[in-house]
């Protein structure tokens, strides 16, 4: 059984940095670049913590910040993002962060697949208390110790978005 290495400053560099260049969909408005890539790290944790929270409840003792659990987190990034945001510029940003979110946490689930269901379980378990429960914590932390750098990047991304 091969044990993932954390990957949560990758993912971090690659959600919110350059890893999804803007498509032409996204083209006319960089604000919505930037408020999917602040939400997507969210997702992923949210993505994540519910593969091992299903595995193991005791995952969320292991995975708790100061403002709660995995989902309060990302509720709230969610909803910080969403606010005062127009419809249709929130439901490409929800979309598009999902999607980010969806293909990294795909790419690590399936590399614990296995021919048998007994050694999926034992490879996911052993990713949920290794990798898994780094990339939720480092999300938890970097959330709780930068969070004012947070609402400045988001406050920047609105600034730029609202009344186009």
């Amino acid at each position: 059984m091969a044990v993932m290495t954390p990957r949560p400053l990758v993912t971090l560099l690659v959600l919110v940095g350059l890893g999804f260049p803007p498509t032409p969909a996204f083209a006319g408005s960089p604000n919505v670049n930037v408020l999917w890539r602040l939400l997507a790290p969210a997702n992923l944790m949210l993505m994540v913590g519910n593969v091992c929270l299903a595995q193991d409840p005791s995952f969320l003792t292991r995975t708790m910040g100061s403002h709660g659990d995995f989902r309060a987190y990302a509720q709230a990034v969610k909803d910080e993002v969403s606010e005062g945001v127009p419809p249709e510029d929130l439901l490409l940003i929800l979309r598009r962060a999902a999607d980010a979110a969806k293909a990294e946490a795909l790419a690590d689930i399936r590399d614990l697949e296995a021919a048998d269901p007994e050694t999926e379980r034992q490879n996911t378990e052993a990713w949920c208390k290794t990798s898994a429960t780094s990339i939720v914590n480092d999300l938890l932390v970097t959330h709780d110790l930068d969070h004012d750098g947070f609402e400045r990047l988001l406050s920047a991304a609105k600034s730029s978005s609202l009344g186009r």
